[in-house]
C-alpha cells in the first residue's frame, strides 16, 4: 500500500511514519526538518520525502500536483503548525484565527481533495485525521489549537458521510496529552493541572500502533 502522511519528519509523524514503513510504502512531508527527513529515507528505503511549506501557495501547488499522479491508499492527515498553548482568547488577534486556518485548514482541506479523487477512481481509500482530545475540555490559551482541531475532526466526519459510499473510510484519531516537540516548553504544573491521569496519557508509540491497527484491518 501507498501512504501519504502530513508532518512526518518529527514527533508523532515520524512515529507513524516508522511503523507503517516497515510493511507499506510511505511518503512524507516537511518543512525545515530537512535533516530529518535525509536520515528518515535513509534508513526506511520504503519512505519517499516532499518538501513543502504548507503556507506558501507555489510550493503547496507543486506539492498537490505531485500527489495526484501518485496511486495512494491511505492519507493520514497529521500536519500541524503553531503552537499547543499561546495566549487567552481575549488576548487573541482575529488575524491570528486567521493565519491559523489558512496555515492548517486550507491545505488540509486541498490535499485531501486532490486524493479524494484518486479513491474515488479506486473505489476503496483511507483517511486518518488527528485531531485531540483536549478539544472537549480544552486548556486555558489553546484556543488556536483547538479550534484547528476541532475544524479537522468534523470535515472529517464530512468526508466519511459523503464517501462510504464509494468505499471510502474516514477515521478519527484523538490523543490525550503527548510529549513531542509541540508540548516540549509546557511546565510540568500545566501539564498536571489539565491531564491529572498523567501515567496514563497517549504515549506516541501507542497512538502510532493504534494507527497500524486501523490500516491493517481496513482492506484497501
Amino acid at each position: 500500500m501507498k501512504v501519504l502522511i502530513t508532518g512526518g519528519s518529527s514527533g508523532l509523524g515520524k512515529s507513524i511514519l516508522e511503523i507503517i514503513s516497515l510493511s507499506h510504502e510511505v511518503y512524507f512531508t516537511y518543512n525545515n526538518s530537512i535533516k530529518s527527513a535525509n536520515e528518515i529515507t535513509d534508513k526506511f528505503k520504503n519512505s519517499f520525502s516532499y518538501k513543502c511549506d504548507f503556507t506558501n501557495e507555489i510550493e503547496l501547488k507543486d506539492f498537490l500536483n505531485k500527489v495526484k499522479n501518485i496511486d495512494f491508499d491511505v492519507l493520514i492527515n497529521n500536519y500541524y503548525s503553531g503552537n499547543f498553548l499561546g495566549k487567552h482568547f481575549s488576548n487573541t488577534d482575529s488575524s491570528d484565527f486567521l493565519d491559523v486556518y489558512k496555515n492548517n485548514i486550507i491545505p488540509v482541506i486541498d490535499i485531501t481533495q486532490v486524493l479524494l479523487k484518486t479513491f474515488k477512481k479506486k473505489k476503496k481509500g483511507l483517511i486518518i485525521s488527528i485531531s485531540s482530545e483536549s478539544i472537549s475540555n480544552p486548556p486555558i490559551g489553546s484556543g488556536l489549537y483547538s479550534t484547528v482541531k476541532s475544524v479537522i475532526e468534523q470535515l472529517s466526519k464530512i468526508w466519511n458521510s459523503e464517501n462510504k459510499k464509494f468505499g471510502i473510510i474516514s477515521k478519527i484519531i484523538s490523543p490525550s496529552f503527548m510529549r513531542t516537540n509541540l508540548t516540549s516548553e509546557i511546565d510540568e504544573r500545566i501539564i498536571e493541572m489539565y491531564f491529572e491521569n498523567i501515567s496514563n496519557r497517549d504515549e506516541i508509540k501507542n497512538i502510532s500502533s493504534e494507527i497500524m491497527k486501523i490500516i491493517n484491518n481496513h482492506k484497501v
